[in-house]
């Protein structure tokens, strides 16, 4: 299947759960876990589900040759409702950690050909004005690629 037609499969399968004018910004297949506030992300059963960011949202929902479309959705909550709290790329998985309102945080992994997908739940998730990745961020940086683990990089001289 093509990238055109995933995303066209995408947009009819979101269409019934999409407010009016709400625009889908970026969606597509992930690893998805909640993690209660007491237990350790290690030991979560993660699913393979369908995530999608719109311009006002955060949805999760069941994916597979027949969705749906009248269950709820995993997860649908407003982006201000929700905040990154840790942003990793080790190994070939792309991890973004979301805290939701009920204090559980949320585990997404992305393969490789769908991280732009967790790069923009990441930056939408940011406070504005902060870079992803940038320290302050709210989110782990250690092993991100290009998140200012270069001292190269870095504004701060080195120690003399």
């Amino acid at each position: 299947m093509t990238q055109e037609a995933r995303q066209q499969q995408l947009a009819r399968v979101l269409a019934p759960r999409l407010l009016p004018g709400e625009e889908i910004v970026a969606a597509g297949p992930a690893w998805f876990g909640t993690v209660a506030p007491d237990a350790r992300r290690l030991f979560v059963g993660r699913h393979y589900r369908l995530v999608a960011l719109t311009d006002q949202r955060l949805l999760v929902v069941a994916r597979g040759a027949r969705p749906h479309h009248g269950a709820t959705p995993l997860l649908d909550d407003r982006l201000g409702a929700m905040r990154v709290t840790g942003v990793r790329s080790a190994g070939l998985l792309f991890q973004v950690l979301v805290r939701t309102r009920d204090d559980r945080t949320r585990v997404f992994e992305f393969r490789p050909r769908h991280r732009s997908v967790g790069r923009a739940i990441a930056d939408a998730l940011r406070p504005a004005g902060v870079r992803a990745g940038a320290p302050g961020a709210g989110a782990p940086t250690a092993g991100v690629p290009g998140a200012g683990d270069n001292p190269s990089e870095s504004s701060v001289p080195p120690p003399a």
